[in-house]
């Protein structure tokens, strides 16, 4: 099944089952609460398609949707707690990548950890790009 549009990708990617999340959310979040943590959603990126001209009907489009799992407030915990942390929360979000991928075609990611904020709060996260081509 090939990604036809940001809306069924995003959604695709919301649904996605990652081991270890509390919370999937549908949205980007106006605010998150300790116990629902670690939270996932998804939220569009970027995209781009190859030019439509009188030689082809253009290329197809790269969709780019970020995954995002906020995981810790950076003020909780040591540095050695979210180092395993954030390596578990990768590990277990490339494997839901990697089960994605073969239902959905050709999906590439490349995923890191940096810090995100959420209501003024600064969080550990998870952040995967994701891109789909469709």
């Amino acid at each position: 099944m090939s990604i036809t549009t940001y809306t069924d990708f995003v959604q695709a990617l919301e649904a996605l089952v990652v081991t270890g999340v509390t919370r999937r959310l549908s949205a980007p979040p106006d605010a998150l609460r300790t116990a629902d943590l670690p939270t996932q959603w998804a939220q569009i990126a970027s995209g781009d398609e190859a030019p439509i001209t009188f030689q082809t009907m253009g290329g197809w489009p790269s969709l780019r949707v970020e995954v995002i799992i906020a995981y810790q407030p950076i003020a909780q915990g040591t540095a050695a707690e979210s180092h395993t942390g954030a390596l578990g929360i990768m590990d277990n979000l490339v494997t839901a990548l990697r089960g994605f991928t073969a239902s959905r075609g050709p999906v590439l990611w490349s995923v890191r950890v940096a810090a995100i904020a959420v209501a003024g709060v600064e969080y550990w996260a998870v952040l995967a790009e994701v891109t789909g081509r469709g």
